[in-house]
């Protein structure tokens, strides 16, 4: 009887032990949970703190290739504007070509009419003075002595003009100064033309700047050249500018259409 109140007793005793301990236990068992909890969103806080950090890199980055964009649309848009100089300098130099061609030929044709002209009107004043010499042979042989010259009125002929042998016609003397004339049209019309071409060329040459007209089929060549350089920059500076659009966007866009506000 002894031995089952002693065993009453310890049992009674641990039972106010595990009364005690339990709660403490239960408490601790909570207290795991919450640990494993913050743990675990910790976790879930460090892999968003990462996956912001990587999408702030990713604005980054898309703020720089906007920078490059507008760089690059900037150059194209410098590059046309250059083109648009160049070839329009290029049109007034071939127009300054053209007409210095077409002036080598009208002073060759000059040349060729003055040389005609002189030609024939020292032969229209040649036969002009054996006209009137032979108007005056003509004269001559009808004179008198002590009849007054109908020319000069003189009843003494000392020395009167000879009989012509080959008479010219008033006729044949209007014919030469009517070729006379028309030569002479001819060569005034290619002077006007020579001045008008003249006035075209300095007018164009007023417009374009440093430039040199013996230095003119250079000056074209490197022109030339140069608007090749340019068109070359313009496929380069678009083709960037469409890889970078592309990477941002996914999608193409015409370069002409480029808006900066779209950003």
């Amino acid at each position: 009887e002894q031995q089952i109140k002693e065993d009453k007793e310890l049992l009674n005793k641990n039972n106010k032990i595990i009364s005690i301990i339990k709660p403490i236990e239960e408490k601790l068992n909570v207290n795991k949970k919450d640990y494993d909890y913050l743990i675990k969103e910790l976790k879930n806080i460090d892999s968003k703190i990462l996956e912001a950090s990587s999408y702030e890199k990713e604005i980054d980055n898309k703020k720089q290739t906007i920078k490059q964009i507008k760089t690059t649309h900037e150059k194209y848009l410098n590059n046309l504007k250059e083109l648009e100089i160049l070839k329009e300098k290029e049109i007034s130099i071939k127009k300054i070509i053209l007409e210095l061609k077409e002036k080598e030929q009208y002073i060759i044709k000059y040349e060729n009419i003055f040389k005609e002209y002189q030609e024939k009107n020292n032969n229209y004043i040649n036969e002009e003075d054996t006209f009137f010499k032979n108007q005056a042979g003509i004269i001559a042989t009808k004179l008198e002595e002590n009849k007054p010259c109908p020319v000069c009125g003189s009843k003494v002929h000392p020395n009167v003009a000879k009989s012509p042998t080959n008479i010219l016609t008033k006729e044949h003397l209007d014919n030469l100064k009517n070729e006379l004339n028309t030569i002479e049209k001819k060569k005034n019309d290619i002077k006007e033309k020579l001045t008008s071409i003249n006035t075209k060329i300095e007018t164009l040459l007023s417009n374009i700047e440093n430039l040199k007209i013996e230095n003119i089929e250079l000056e074209y060549e490197q022109l030339q050249k140069n608007i090749l350089i340019c068109e070359k920059d313009i496929e380069v500076n678009k083709k960037e500018f469409h890889k970078l659009y592309f990477e941002i966007n996914n999608k193409e866009i015409k370069i002409q259409e480029f808006d900066y506000n779209i950003f």
